[in-house]
């Protein structure tokens, strides 16, 4: 019994518990849920979001945070895929230039927030 008291009292439970749950529900709604295909390609797709939750929590532990990630994280792939779309480049330019969108605008969202004295730790 000491060892299920301790695995219920860990904070990881209840998280756990939640995505049993999910799982269980979106797999009754659609019973291919659960298929290896479109576990690949949750897979695949939550690599880039890992990344960017552990940017994120590493600002955060540091007293920092940006809301304009999730807004990028969305727009350049957007503007990759129309500058590439309506031939205007190549997808590796296209690339190169939502990066390079991405950095300026992190920068002026960066400078903008110094030069308002918005602190660094609330």
């Amino acid at each position: 019994m000491p060892a299920i008291k301790r695995i219920l009292s860990r904070p990881e439970f209840g998280p756990f518990v939640l995505l049993v749950a999910m799982i269980f529900v979106f797999w009754q709604i659609n019973p291919a849920f659960l298929s290896s295909r479109n576990i690949g390609n949750m897979l695949a797709f939550t690599v880039e979001l890992g990344l960017i939750a552990l940017a994120m929590t590493l600002l955060m532990t540091a007293g920092e945070f940006d809301l304009s990630v999730g807004s990028l994280f969305g727009f350049c792939p957007v503007l990759v895929w129309t500058l590439y779309n309506t031939g205007a480049t190549s997808i590796e330019v296209g690339f190169v230039l939502a990066l390079g969108t991405a950095a300026v605008l992190g920068l002026c969202s960066g400078l903008f927030s110094r030069a308002c004295g918005f602190p660094r730790s609330w």
